[in-house]
């Protein structure tokens, strides 16, 4: 007689399982490996893992501490792994994943400054707004899909020419073009500030 195949849990898309599978996947963790570290079962763990059920809070403690991950994270109050306090707020003041912050730390005193220097320059805005549009169109499948903050800027590039629609490729050519000279604004226009030696 065949097996009955399995059909998943109604909670297997809730947070809680989606990362606890990312992060056994992650650091190649298996079901008996966690079950042996929390002194569960197997079994429930692969519980934990769809859905099924909830592991109660000395459960989810352990599991915290097994991956070196914070409790809120597996729990998907927060989007920040780290359990470093510090880490935490400043993901959650700034918006900036800990992946970016990981990389900030690791950077020199003379990148960090080109960093504050590029942010800080007046054409950073305009830098930033290009390329979030290009993104914006790149992510839909035409122009009249975009959002509707993403549809304002597309009027006002419109602004000043006798087109009233464009093509999605095309707009994706104007904001490249765009951020781009953007970006060569911020180099160009406070040149005086800024060194070789700097970056």
């Amino acid at each position: 007689m065949p097996r009955k195949r399995k059909t998943k849990s109604d909670n297997y898309y809730d947070v809680f399982p989606v990362r606890l599978r990312q992060i056994m996947e992650e650091t190649d963790t298996t079901q008996q490996d966690l079950a042996d570290y929390i002194g569960k079962s197997r079994q429930a763990i692969g519980y934990y893992a769809d859905g099924s059920s909830s592991p109660d809070w000395k459960a989810l403690s352990s599991l915290a501490m097994y991956f070196g991950v914070s409790s809120d994270w597996l729990l998907g109050l927060s989007n920040t792994k780290s359990t470093n306090v510090t880490v935490q707020e400043i993901c959650k003041q700034t918006g900036l994943c800990e992946d970016v912050m990981a990389i900030f730390t690791k950077m020199s005193h003379a990148e960090i400054e080109t960093i504050n220097f590029m942010v800080t320059s007046s054409p950073f805005k305009t830098l930033i707004s290009y390329m979030t549009s290009f993104f914006a169109v790149r992510n839909t499948p035409d122009t009249k899909s975009l959002p509707e903050k993403d549809l304002n800027k597309v009027e006002e590039y419109l602004k000043g020419t006798s087109y009233t629609i464009i093509h999605r490729g095309e707009l994706k050519r104007i904001c490249e073009r765009e951020a781009t000279e953007a970006f060569k604004r911020i180099f160009y226009s406070d040149a005086k500030h800024i060194s070789l030696k700097d970056i």
